[in-house]
């Protein structure tokens, strides 16, 4: 929904006769709606990922509905802004929904690829309804009806989704200890789909085919290579020649947080079981924080931009915005495959905190070098990857620290960060003229979140290992330990 908010403004524009700093406004709402995450948060902890799922299908339809209604002038064209408030939060509803269910499905070797994969989606996921609806209407003009269309896939998907989720049996808390071949092949046709903005600006499919056909030969040849180790190794473990490690059941008595052996350890849920509060009390908690909503506001910047940065020094604007689209899909993908195989020598949030110094880096040049083509171009592609990286990292983060029980509500928390993050950008863009000298304070901001996570690094404070807790009475609260 955020995304496809781009192809809204001029043509809700012109129908609502709406002013440039109206629907600014409008865009707004739309972006910290989609960012709120506490409520459903708290909504998945308490009831579960199933009735999320009916919730967001509900605020698609009202959303998209009352929007319909605005543009055929049923009714007045204010309720638009309540419409992006619906539509925004019908989003996070349904992410919040997923990485619960993937939480608490997925063992802890594959969580990076699961993550990844998912929050891949939800960034292509608007070309795959853009281009439904243009078949749908038979013309890639905007009309009414696409709004209706957009809605229809959304809720639709949503009932789809909350029946499914309600008949299979995903409820047993059980980590999946088989290897999975349909997650490889997942990986393998995301990537795909995931450049299928370059078509649009490649000139054809032919030159598109040869701009990206190596590089695709080469990853879809070692995803078979991991398969095929995959498969080996399955049938040796259905042999018994390969053990299982045994997943570990007793939790300390005497300590709040122990140093974790491996993070691809499976724990179980009287081990993880850590309390909101107790991660709210955590330097390496509003670490993480900070650089989510640093990214995310530092991302947005750049998308919003874009297209002055490609006209300054002469890109093409169509090009500019699909490679950085690009880079955001394929960075979730990437990073949460890379996260699982180095996680037990580099952890995840060494990883978020090396790509905000990248960040940093990528606003200076876009700050100091705004009209070397060769620089900004390096600028906006590696921004794009950079900004993709939290939404991967981050959750699984919290699933590795802080568990699954309370996964909701504690990521609820952590995306205040987002809304934080673009009401800052909105601030240096209303205070400062031009983007050189926002770009100079967003690079400011960005080095002190990375130096601040670094020093904690080094000293111990992000790398405490998992958060354990004794086992839950029958109450369901934590015992105390004397």
């Amino acid at each position: 929904s955020i995304f496809l908010a781009g192809l809204w403004k001029d043509d809700l524009k012109q129908r609502l006769g709406f002013s440039d700093e109206t629907m600014d406004t409008m865009d707004f709402i739309l972006d910290f709606s989609n960012f709120f995450a506490m409520l459903p948060g708290y909504v998945v902890d308490r009831v579960g990922p199933t009735s999320v799922v009916f919730g967001s299908a509900l605020l698609h339809f009202i959303g998209y509905g009352s929007l319909f209604l605005t543009v055929i002038g049923a009714i007045p064209p204010q309720i638009a802004f309540i419409s992006m408030i619906f539509i925004g939060q019908g989003a996070i509803w349904i992410v919040m929904s997923s990485l619960g269910v993937l939480g608490k499905l997925v063992k802890e070797a594959d969580k990076g690829k699961a993550v990844g994969l998912a929050m891949t989606w939800f960034s292509i996921a608007p070309v795959a309804v853009h281009r439904t609806a243009t078949v749908l209407l038979g013309s890639s003009a905007l009309t009414p009806a696409f709004y209706a269309i957009c809605g229809a896939i959304m809720a639709g998907v949503g009932v789809i989704g909350g029946i499914v989720m309600a008949v299979s049996p995903w409820s047993d808390n059980g980590r999946r200890e088989g290897r999975s071949i349909g997650m490889w092949f997942a990986i393998v046709f995301t990537l795909f789909v995931s450049v299928t903005p370059l078509i649009d600006v490649s000139g054809s499919e032919t030159q598109y085919v040869s701009i990206v056909w190596i590089p695709l030969c080469v990853l879809v040849g070692l995803s078979f290579s991991v398969i095929g180790r995959c498969v080996r190794d399955s049938r040796l473990e259905a042999r018994g020649l390969v053990s299982l490690q045994a997943p570990r059941t007793e939790s300390p008595a005497d300590e709040e947080s122990v140093e974790a052996l491996d993070t691809n350890l499976i724990l179980t849920e009287i081990s993880l079981s850590a309390p909101v509060n107790s991660a709210l009390a955590q330097f390496r908690y509003w670490s993480v924080f900070s650089m989510l909503g640093l990214l995310c506001g530092g991302g947005m910047a750049i998308s919003n931009h874009v297209s002055s940065l490609a006209v300054g020094v002469g890109w093409d604007t169509q090009q500019a915005v699909a490679l950085f689209a690009t880079g955001n899909s394929l960075s979730r993908l990437f990073i949460g495959c890379f996260s699982d195989v180095v996680s037990r020598r580099i952890s995840r949030s060494t990883l978020l905190t090396v790509f905000t110094w990248v960040m940093c880096i990528v606003f200076a040049l876009l700050a100091f070098a705004p009209h070397n083509a060769a620089l900004v171009k390096i600028g906006v592609i590696v921004g794009g990857f950079c900004f993709g990286t939290p939404w991967m990292l981050v959750p699984a983060i919290e699933m590795e620290w802080y568990g699954h029980e309370n996964f909701g509500s504690i990521h609820g928390v952590m995306m205040l960060a987002a809304d934080v993050g673009v009401i800052l950008v909105r601030v240096f863009s209303a205070v400062f003229d031009g983007l050189t000298p926002v770009f100079a304070i967003l690079m400011g901001v960005h080095i002190a979140a990375a130096f601040c996570a670094t020093m904690g690094t080094l000293t111990g404070h992000m790398s405490k290992g998992v958060m354990m807790f004794p086992a839950k009475n029958d109450a369901g609260e934590h015992q105390k330990v004397d």
